[in-house]
Parts: structure tokens; sequence; C-alpha cells
């Protein structure tokens, strides 16, 4: 079912808010009110972003769709910082507070499983190169290895043994850390299997000795 705010939230005086300061005025996102200390021209929506058309913020709470209107005056902050309805995703955490059946702010933020998904560093050994994505190994043989598919751009900085370098200079075996900020690999650091820097590949056995 999908209910419109603004006419959930319109009241009979139709008086308007007092102009909101443009994003960028602040020194950041609102502390948004509680239920228990609202003002009774107040009211706090919460939910989770399901989308955005026209101007309007849909926001999803329960089996329940609202339709949330903007204006030139509403604040809007993802993440923490200024920002538009277009910089929102789906399933984002958001927080709607409306003065008068205006909307004054609006304060959406990602999950913590996918803030980590967006910035994390991933480790394991160096395999191959399949387009614009490598390929990390847990360093095993058979039935035990496990692969994880890393993208990568021409903006990604890849060093070995600390020294700049290129993807195509990744061999396998090599200890790889590559580390993600959102949702971009911004570097590579690899090792290569001098023993002096690391240990030797897991995945070859040492010779026996006769």
């Amino acid at each position: 079912m999908r209910i419109s705010v603004l006419a959930l939230f319109a009241t009979l005086s139709g008086a308007l808010a007092a102009p909101a300061t443009q994003p960028g005025d602040d020194d950041g996102p609102p502390q948004m009110p509680t239920k228990g200390n609202l003002r009774p021209d107040e009211k706090i929506l919460s939910g989770t972003v399901g989308g955005s058309e026209a101007g309007t913020l849909i926001v999803l709470k329960g089996r329940t769709e609202w339709v949330v209107g903007t204006d030139a005056n509403t604040r809007i902050w993802v993440d923490g910082q200024p920002g538009a309805l277009s910089d929102m995703n789906r399933s984002m955490n958001v927080t709607v507070r409306q003065v008068e059946g205006l909307t004054v702010e609006i304060v959406a933020q990602r999950t913590k499983a996918a803030f980590a998904d967006a910035n994390h560093t991933r480790s394991g050994f160096f395999e191959r190169i399949e387009g614009e994505a490598m390929f990390l190994s847990n360093g095993k043989k058979g039935k035990g290895l496990r692969e994880q598919r890393v993208e990568f751009s021409d903006k990604t900085q890849v060093t070995i043994n600390g020294q700049p370098a290129k993807i195509e200079d990744l061999k396998p075996g090599m200890s790889i850390r590559a580390k993600r900020v959102e949702n971009v690999l911004t570097t590579i650091e690899a090792l290569s299997k001098n023993p002096d820097t690391q240990p030797d590949d897991p995945r070859e056995k040492p010779a026996t000795r006769p």
C-alpha cells in the first residue's frame, strides 16, 4: 500500500515552515528529534529507502510505501554529507522530518553491512586476471581451494614489495592485500615469493630430501 506523506501530514492551517538553510551551511546532519520530544507541528517518519521518482522519496516501513514530497528548501544528507535523492541507494536507513506538512530534512545512512561491503580489505594469493578482475585464492589446492573475484580499474594503484608496479606484473602465488574504498579498488599491495619478504607460497610443497 502506498501513502502520500504530504496528504497525511498536511495541516488545515496551511502555514509554511521557516525557510531551511541550504546543505553545506551546517556543520553536519541534524540530530533528529525523537517521538518523545516532537513539537505539535512536527512529524517524523523512519524506514528504508525504496527509491525516488520526480522529486519524491519512497520510504518503506513494513509493507507500506510512504511517498515523501520534497522542494528546493528540503535539506538532504546522505552518509553524513549534503546530498540529493539520487545519491540514495535502496535499503538505506532513512529518517524524514516534516514541519507543517513540508519536508524539512531527510537523513539517509547506509547500514553497517552495506558500509562494510563498500569499504574493506581483501587478502589472498594471486591466481590470475580475467578481463578487469583478478582472482585471489586461499592458497590451497583441490577441494580446499577457495577463490574470490576482485574488480580493478585503470586508477587502481599497484605496488610489489613496496615499489610501484602494473597489474600485469602480478605473478601467481604473490601475497595480495586489496583495499576497497566506497566500492572502488584503490590499492593492490603485493609481496613476491622472495623468502626475505614473505613465506613461501603455501601451494608449493618443499622438496623432500633423498
